[in-house]
């Protein structure tokens, strides 16, 4: 007979919801069905996949053998053993939970589930040696977890008992995710122990009755209409929303891989003391502050305000899921605003707000939401989101097996499902520990490292309380990053004192007055020659009314008699203003109208230019500012200037290597034709020097491989630095990347990343170039506005100036800095 006492502890074990309904009909009173509660499904006909289950079965069908969804852990079982005890045990839990019996198959498009009666799993046994190193237990642990499911065929439960003593086991449990979530795995690990101990005393485990099964779920969540209701919501806020762009250590595959590592890192006790107070202060999570300072991380890193960041919830909003095995868990997209110009009380409201609405719409299947909002796959990535952020909760005590001591036995994963995943835990001392998970395809550990420290920096920010303070304040680098970072940004200072061009060549005649200064066909002139002539025609100039900074436009024959008119204008103490006569007679005009230009030297008549003395013309493919350096590097230098005769050709190449000439600077555009057409014709020459455009690494690894014994120089400088400001020699390993590295700063010169606020931006991530030192021009003539648009103050040296060139750039841990595109909608063509 049974008793009320005996009677209401059964109804105490049920769930929560039919305890009350069978509470309401012993009582007598009407009993009113719930409209959304789960009730079997028909087993007569197909069972659908639930929404999650088919996404998992179109990537295993899209690129089979993957094990970026395999999930599991591992137990250390220390004491006598009954195995026979623990293969009937996982026979009862898989007979109980129907998913655990349950593999997939297609039927025209249509994911299914096959349910089978019986299906046996295994308890698969291995053996190590007694006294095997940890490392060893791992190694064979991560491989078994690793192994590749088959939807198909089954089991997608996977049981390894490894034997490392008499009395020592390791357990692993292992599943497809496409049947299991973290929730799981709690329950299989739990009620294994339980049947464990039912077995070895020969009685019925306690465990509560399942009143549906996964199959029912995915049946009901096919006909759930409020989904339907909460998928205009989801539609409404992802609209438009844009992939995460996070700077990456290499191009990212054309198919994702799932191939990943973790990283570890404490959070400092000042900063999870700092976090809970202002979440008291703000009326906020520590997961809403988790996310906000996540998303400010991957806003700074990605230099995007728009971002999307995923969280998952455990999906079993419904009692009688509690004790059930499957795929439950739902992701949620938290989609941020990070504007430099909010304040940090602003932003945690928003957090806020954004994390409440978003747990209010849960209800509708992640799947769906992709379905809506980006029916578009791309293989390469996670669709909606690309980072993850999780707040677990403190790990509870191993599961209870009678005469055995367990503990959880930690096994190293190297498969992740998305680009990064942020996992934080919270001890119950309120202390935090916090992981990223990282594709290894994207991302070297010294990369995350750096990521993980400069998440640690933006969450001290935030824990410091300033509600008033702009985001763009937080410092994401610590000190000694900054202070790398400005010391990177240096170029070597030199010990000659600055002196002028004149002053510089001069030294160079009292010190080789015999040596050749130029070459041009059969005529040449030695430094004191050169000299010489320079001091007539500047008397000449002077004679004219070129004095200081008097412009004069030269419009010459490239020859001999153009390196003495340059060198007579500087000496007169004028400036030249290069001429070339390819341009249309318009161009001519209104460089010389802006200039303001004095004089003209020419060597035929041209038509007067109003305001202007005699013209003459000139013909000069060295009227770009890389003539500076092609000149006066070698006059300023005790070298020879070798003037060409011609344009340019492989043919000419040959003739000036024939001839002496041992370097020479070619733009990008001109370096590939020669490339493409003869790269043997660079054979003879100690450098190249190249640039002005992307580089190409293909046509820079053919001119290597032709001539191994020269060294090509990849060099950046805009004309408003005078003219270069960084440059390399590229090794073949260089060549071999894209982009290519362009180098380090030049001597004298600063070359910053800096972000928005001009503050240096971390290692690795985009940041706009800004330039300094002693090359820097003084602005650009008459247009003051443009002047100071583009020239800055220099913020890190008082009374000096930066110029903005509006080209991203990233520094890599070696110090070079590769360019990756522009601020703005200025494109290049051949230079221009």
């Amino acid at each position: 007979m049974t008793t009320p006492s005996s009677r209401e502890s059964r109804i105490s074990a049920l769930p929560t919801d039919l305890q009350a309904l069978l509470r309401a009909r012993m009582s007598g009173q009407a009993v009113v069905a719930d409209p959304h509660a789960i009730r079997p499904a028909d087993r007569t006909g197909e069972l659908p996949a639930s929404f999650a289950q088919r996404r998992l079965w179109f990537l295993e069908e899209y690129s089979p053998g993957g094990t970026a969804y395999n999930s599991g852990l591992a137990l250390r079982l220390s004491g006598a053993l009954d195995e026979g005890a623990l293969e009937r045990a996982v026979a009862r839990v898989v007979a109980r939970h129907e998913a655990l019996r349950t593999t997939f198959d297609a039927v025209d498009g249509r994911v299914t589930q096959v349910v089978h009666p019986a299906l046996e799993v295994p308890v698969e046994r291995a053996e190590l040696p007694e006294g095997a190193p940890e490392a060893e237990v791992d190694a064979f642990l991560r491989a078994r977890l690793l192994t590749p499911f088959d939807l198909r065929k089954g089991p997608l439960l996977r049981v390894v008992l490894l034997r490392l003593a008499d009395d020592r086991h390791a357990l692993l449990l292992s599943m497809h995710h496409i049947v299991s979530d973290g929730r799981s795995l709690d329950v299989l690990t739990g009620e294994l122990a339980t049947c464990y101990a039912a077995e070895l005393t020969g009685t019925e485990p306690a465990l509560r009755p399942l009143p549906v099964q996964y199959a029912d779920f995915a049946a009901w969540q096919h006909d759930r209409p409020a989904a339907d209701e909460g998928l205009a919501y989801w539609q409404e806020r992802l609209a438009g929303l844009e992939p995460l762009e996070l700077p990456a250590d290499r191009p990212r595959p054309a198919v994702r891989t799932g191939r990943g590592a973790v990283h570890t890192f404490a959070v400092p006790a000042a900063t999870a003391t700092g976090l809970a107070r202002v979440g008291r202060e703000h009326g906020v999570s520590l997961f809403m502050l988790l996310t906000a300072a996540t998303q400010l991380l991957l806003g700074r890193r990605s230099g995007q305000r728009d971002v999307a960041l995923g969280t998952v919830t455990a999906g079993r909003d419904r009692p009688e899921l509690d004790d059930l095995i499957g795929f439950f868990v739902h992701t949620l997209v938290l989609r941020a605003d990070v504007d430099g110009a909010t304040t940090v009380g602003d932003f945690l409201a928003a957090t806020k707000a954004t994390v409440l609405d978003a747990f209010d719409h849960q209800e509708v299947p992640f799947d769906r939401v992709v379905d809506a909002v980006a029916p578009e796959r791309d293989p390469a990535r996670m669709p909606l989101v690309q980072a993850m952020v999780v707040l677990q909760g403190a790990t509870g005590p191993a599961p209870a097996f009678p005469g055995l001591e367990t503990e959880p036995l930690s096994v190293s994963r190297d498969s992740l499902p998305f680009d990064l995943m942020f996992e934080f835990e919270e001890a119950a001392d309120g202390t935090l520990v916090g992981a990223v998970e990282y594709s290894t395809d994207l991302y070297d550990p010294e990369t995350v490292t750096r990521l993980a420290a400069h998440w640690r920096e933006l969450a001290a920010g935030l824990a410091a309380g300033d509600a008033a303070r702009p985001l763009r304040d937080l410092p994401m680098l610590s000190p000694e990053e900054r202070a790398g970072a400005l010391a990177a940004a240096e170029g070597t200072p030199t010990d000659a004192p600055p002196a002028s061009v004149t002053a510089a060549f001069a030294a160079r005649v009292t010190e080789t007055p015999d040596a050749v200064a130029v070459n041009y066909g059969p005529e040449q002139l030695t430094y004191a020659e050169l000299d010489e002539r320079a001091d007539r025609l500047a008397r000449a100039l002077a004679e004219r009314g070129v004095t200081t900074e008097s412009r004069v436009g030269l419009l010459l024959e490239r020859s001999a008699d153009l390196v003495v008119a340059l060198l007579a204008v500087l000496k007169a103490g004028g400036t030249y203003v290069p001429l070339h006569a390819a341009n249309p007679e318009e161009r001519t005009r209104s460089i010389l109208a802006r200039s303001r230009t004095e004089l003209v030297l020419t060597d035929r008549d041209v038509p007067t230019v109003a305001g202007a003395h005699r013209h003459l013309l000139f013909h000069s493919p060295h009227s770009f500012d890389a003539a500076t350096y092609e000149i006066w590097a070698a006059l300023l230098n005790g070298h020879t200037l070798t003037v060409a005769e011609e344009d340019i050709t492989a043919r000419s190449v040959r003739r000036a290597v024939t001839d002496g000439v041992t370097s020479l600077f070619l733009t990008k555009a001109l370096f590939d034709l020669l490339a493409e057409e003869d790269p043997g014709c660079f054979t003879g020459l100690q450098e190249v020097w190249t640039g002005g455009e992307a580089a190409s690494p293909t046509t820079m690894a053919r001119v290597q491989a032709t001539n191994p014994d020269l060294t090509v120089v990849h060099v950046y400088g805009p004309t408003e630095t005078t003219t270069f400001a960084i440059s390399g020699p590229l090794s073949p390993a260089d060549t071999a990347q894209s982009p290519v590295p362009l180098g380090l700063p030049m001597d004298n010169t600063q070359a910053y990343v800096l972000d928005a606020s001009l503050a240096p931006v971390p290692v690795g991530v985009p940041g706009e170039l800004y330039l300094g030192g002693t090359g820097l021009a003084r602005g650009y003539d008459g247009q003051p506005a443009l002047t100071a648009t583009r020239f800055v103050p220099d913020p890190h040296h008082p009374g000096a100036r930066l110029y903005r060139t509006g080209d991203l750039v990233t520094r890599h841990p070696d110090g070079r800095l590769h360019f990756l595109g522009r601020t703005d909608t200025q494109v290049k063509i051949r230079g221009h």
